[in-house]
């Protein structure tokens, strides 16, 4: 009776079983004749498990009814899926599937194949950003990702955590998966302080023309603060009208640029163009100037003209003013009919009017007058 070719690893035997992938057969297992035992050893290789027959030693049989022989119940091993695995360890009966990862931990991914059981490696969330909330065979993932402005915020091993906004005094100048950076060493922008609340204000007399802001992104502060002043609230002598600013500061009342100051001019009387000032100190009230009193020209005396006598006399030197001095008295001298007058520096004259003088005739009254370019002061009689 002729004996069965012996089976190898891989081959194919026609006019026997077929040799498949995942069976291994020993050497001794060619060349059989019916009733050779012995030296015949089939298995199924890792990575396989067997699916039907048997694995181990094997005799060569008569076929019933035949002239032939052959090896019976021959293993018929099929490969592990994917997540499972046999070797001599665990046998070859079934497979055996990979260990479970836990929450917190994720597959090393040099281990777990057909062949051998997978490692598991602890999820390092302080310095790897890795996370896995599973019970399974993946890997460590990475914490979510956030871009700048923002930091990564509930994260763990076990969680991938989410994305907020800085809040002040935080910053986040990457898009990464860490948390804001603390700024809050971070210094606050000229003339300005932070406050209980740890935000940077302009400090006392100085106005935002650009609104101090925390950048998230950058960790600094940013904005302009200037000084500011308020308007002048009484004029000074000789001004009149009410101040008015452009360049509007923390309140109504104040300013941060000056030169856009306006609305007071000269009193009737006074003359000059009005000068807008700062104050010494920012948030100081600004003052005002520029306006001077006009003076009348000295008046000159005529012929018996003498000065009245009193405490307001006119003298050869006395310039009358529009306001503060606008008057003195004169007198016709004895030797002359009996007058008096007084000169007067109208409130409106005009800056050093023409003056005549008028002499005390005998027997006449005294006349005085003084004259401009318009209505000027006149004495009277």
């Amino acid at each position: 009776m002729q004996a069965e070719r012996g089976l190898v690893r891989g081959e194919l035997v026609e006019d026997g079983p077929v040799a498949h992938a995942g069976l291994t057969a020993t050497a001794g297992c060619r060349d059989k004749a019916t009733g050779d035992e012995g030296g015949c050893e089939v298995s199924c290789d890792d990575g396989y498990y067997i699916s039907s027959g048997s694995v181990g030693p094997k005799v060569c049989l008569a076929d019933v009814g035949g002239p032939t022989a052959s090896f019976r119940d021959l293993p018929r091993c099929v490969k592990c899926e994917e997540t499972s695995y046999t070797n001599d360890d665990v046998g070859h009966d079934q497979c055996t599937i990979w260990t479970l990862c836990g929450e917190g931990w994720g597959r090393d991914m040099s281990t777990g194949d057909f062949v051998s059981d997978l490692q598991c490696v602890k999820c390092d969330s302080e310095n790897g950003s890795q996370f896995n909330g599973a019970n399974d065979h993946t890997p460590c993932g990475e914490h979510t990702k956030c871009g700048k402005g923002q930091g990564l915020t509930g994260h763990s091993d076990t969680e991938a955590g989410s994305c907020e906004v800085c809040a002040t005094n935080f910053f986040s100048a990457s898009e990464d998966a860490d948390e804001c950076e603390d700024g809050n060493e971070r210094q606050c922008v000229d003339h300005s302080t932070k406050n209980e609340a740890s935000v940077c204000v302009c400090d006392s007399g100085y106005f935002a023309t650009t609104v101090v802001t925390w950048n998230n992104v950058g960790g600094i502060w940013e904005g302009v603060c200037v000084p500011q002043w308020s308007e002048v609230v009484t004029n000074p002598e000789g001004h009149v009208g009410t101040m008015e600013c452009g360049a509007e500061g923390s309140e109504e009342k104040f300013t941060w640029d000056i030169s856009t100051c306006e609305g007071v001019s000269c009193k009737d009387g006074y003359r000059g163009s009005v000068v807008y000032h700062i104050a010494d100190a920012p948030g100081g009230e600004t003052t005002l100037d520029g306006c001077v009193e006009n003076v009348c020209a000295i008046y000159s005396f005529g012929i018996g003209v003498v000065g009245a006598g009193g405490d307001d006399d006119c003298t050869a030197t006395t310039a009358l003013t529009t306001h503060n001095d606008p008057q003195c008295g004169v007198k016709c001298e004895p030797g002359y009919a009996a007058a008096s007058a007084t000169l007067t520096c109208a409130s409106d004259a005009a800056t050093q009017p023409a003056s005549t003088a008028a002499s005390c005739a005998d027997g006449m009254r005294l006349s005085i007058a003084q004259k401009s370019s318009g209505e000027i002061g006149r004495a009277h009689v």
